[in-house]
């Protein structure tokens, strides 16, 4: 029962190519997980300093 549910959890994760035959172990998902998780970081972070510095400009002018 329990296995059950991961498995759909998973293939709710990695919808593509039933689930683990994506990947071929969970090493590269594991890596995938973590670049997109720093991509997304590193993007909000870029976009957060660009709100900044246009409050800071729209203060000084």
């Amino acid at each position: 029962m329990m296995r059950k549910r991961n498995y759909k959890i998973l293939k709710l994760i990695m919808p593509f190519d039933n689930g683990f035959k994506r990947w071929k172990n969970l090493y590269e998902f594991e890596e995938f997980l973590i670049f997109s998780i720093t991509f997304i970081y590193e993007i909000k972070k870029i976009f957060l300093s660009l709100l900044f510095l246009s409050f800071y400009f729209f203060r000084l002018s």
